[in-house]
């Protein structure tokens, strides 16, 4: 007699999504996985070294001290105080684009329209998700529509979760603001950081959030019992690279402005080629993702 188990309600239909589905249409070694793309971007040399180090140091392989290794919680700090000096929700259609006939089609094309998300807010908004340089579409929200945000967080009391990954991924033209760093938004926002997108390490799996300590608490708390630790020479590791980094940020050599311009010509060089076979893409002021209009292929 077989037995027949199912899965619980709470998680049907999760094995069934885009990115499953490219996996396996991507199995055919004669094709180029353009929905995640396999990376050949090694990341800085000095990381990876950091890492040989660290793993030759016995204590460094044990268990996490505590919610965040002291190194990267250090190096974290310094990395937001330097950065001070110098996805709204996918149903809701906040962001508007008019493109115009013609021409290049940009991600800063789309614009968000003030009124449409103040519609969105009241007296039982309790978050909302902030996506910048966001994926897939590339764009930079602007200091302006930040403000936007930002004085409706504070009139409703609402919490803004920033997912901000791909911060240093920004194209010339173009600058990434912290909305944390608003008058009166520090309290209320919890910024998402990823070191994967940051070094160029998306095997590691290591990310961060900072936020003030009222807010960061729970988010301990749901990492204790869920994830519970992170791996210690990695966050070790982490922290070392970004010592580094953060003592040269006005370098050219440092990788936060080395990184962007190495892909931006191969942003350009992408978007030549889609554009060569009759595509239309719309090209990112940040992050490394295209979209492209495809309607004319008459699929």
């Amino acid at each position: 007699m077989s037995l027949k188990f199912k899965n619980a309600k709470r998680i049907e239909g999760l094995d069934s999504n885009v990115w499953t589905e490219f996996t396996k249409l991507a199995a055919d070694p004669s094709v180029v996985n353009l929905g995640q793309g396999l990376p050949d971007i090694s990341p800085p040399v000095y990381v990876k070294e950091e890492l040989s180090k660290i793993a030759a140091i016995d204590n460094l392989n044990q268990y996490t001290r505590g919610f965040g290794h002291p190194s990267l919680v250090k190096a974290l700090s310094c990395l937001y105080e330097k950065f001070y000096q110098n996805q709204i929700n996918p149903n809701e259609e906040i962001l508007v684009t008019k493109p115009v006939d013609g021409k290049k089609c940009s991600s800063s094309d789309w614009t968000l329209d003030p009124q449409e998300l103040a519609s969105k807010f009241n007296s039982k908004t309790k978050a909302i998700i902030l996506n910048t340089p966001h994926n897939p579409l590339g764009k930079v929200y602007t200091k302006e529509e930040l403000q936007v945000i930002a004085d409706l967080c504070i009139k409703y009391d609402t919490l803004c979760i920033s997912d901000e990954v791909y911060e240093w991924l920004v194209y010339t033209g173009n600058k990434h603001f912290k909305i944390a760093t608003f008058p009166g938004m520090w309290e209320r926002t919890i910024t998402i950081g990823s070191a994967g997108k940051t070094f160029s390490v998306t095997g590691w799996k290591l990310g961060w959030s900072i936020g003030p300590k009222h807010l960061i608490k729970h988010l301990q708390t749901v990492q204790q019992n869920t994830v519970y630790t992170c791996a210690t020479p990695l966050q070790e590791a982490l922290a070392q690279a970004l010592w580094i980094d953060i003592k040269r940020m006005d370098d050219p050599e440092c990788y936060f402005n080395s990184l962007p311009k190495e892909l931006e010509v191969k942003r350009d060089r992408m978007v030549h080629l889609l554009e060569s076979v009759g595509l239309k893409p719309i090209v990112p002021d940040g992050g490394y993702f295209i979209i492209a209009d495809v309607s004319l292929l008459g699929l």
